[in-house]
């Protein structure tokens, strides 16, 4: 069996074989929601491996143009964020093509837990254009749309309150 051992001596499973496992929402939802410029977008998910974040992919269901980051956050618990939820790592720059597809971007680092919970999302740059992408009603879809996070994501998602019935994005994370 292989995994991460832990100060106790237990074995956490991971996403071993060089196969990465997904953590999101893969499939195309079936709402398209129109974001803004500089705007937090954040989802929670339970992780089910334990490994290194690889790639992000966004589906962009629009003809503009857009620029984003992929986030994500440590989650305190399985409730709304709040400040507990600290920041972990953005991707690089994710640019949509100009039409409908999954667009993706690397991480440089970034260490998910098998068990955890996590916030997942995008924030958009601020020169973009609106962006549709797809979103699900599910658990809630929570935002903020500020000033300077395309640049400086906040350090916990303490503020990204405000929430839509639209809970996932057609966005996920590779972890291996």
């Amino acid at each position: 069996m292989s995994g991460i051992i832990t100060s106790l001596g237990s074995i956490l499973p991971t996403a071993s074989g060089g196969s990465p496992t997904n953590m999101g929402l893969s499939t195309l939802a079936g709402n398209a929601d129109t974001w803004s410029a500089d705007a937090v977008w954040l989802y929670r998910v339970q992780a089910t491996v334990s490994g290194t974040l690889q790639n992000a992919y966004v589906y962009a269901n629009g003809t503009n143009v857009s620029v984003k980051k992929a986030l994500v956050f440590n989650a305190a618990s399985s409730g709304s964020p709040t400040s507990a939820d600290t920041y972990i790592v953005s991707s690089g720059i994710i640019t949509a093509s100009g039409s409908a597809g999954w667009n993706t971007a690397a991480f440089a680092s970034g260490n998910i837990t098998s068990g955890n919970y996590y916030l997942i999302g995008c924030v958009m740059s601020i020169a973009s254009a609106t962006q549709q992408v797809l979103t699900e009603n599910a658990t809630p879809l929570y935002y903020l749309a500020s000033s300077g996070y395309f640049l400086t994501p906040p350090a916990d998602a303490g503020n990204v309150t405000s929430s839509s019935n639209f809970g996932r994005i057609s966005m996920y994370v590779t972890i291996l």
